[in-house]
């Protein structure tokens, strides 16, 4: 769990704050499922954040399984 803030909607710092700092798992394919907070508020409500494809953001709330174990997403 890591917390990703992007102030002012300034999206395109996600390479200084998501993309550099996680490249070699980003290199092995590993996926990453975000999920808003109260950070997000700050950047268009999180809607930039949740257009980008490195997130895996199914939207505001979601919920996927990986094997047994079924995840939520809730914005808080």
């Amino acid at each position: 769990m890591a917390i990703i803030s992007i102030e002012d909607g300034e999206i395109e710092k996600i390479k200084d704050v998501f993309e550099k700092p996680y490249k070699s798992l980003l290199e092995k394919e590993i996926k990453f499922y975000a999920c808003l907070g109260n950070h997000d508020i700050r950047t268009e409500n999180g809607d930039l954040e949740l257009k980008y494809p490195g997130f895996n953001m199914a939207g505001r709330y979601y919920t996927f399984q990986y094997h047994p174990i079924q995840f939520f997403a809730l914005d808080t």
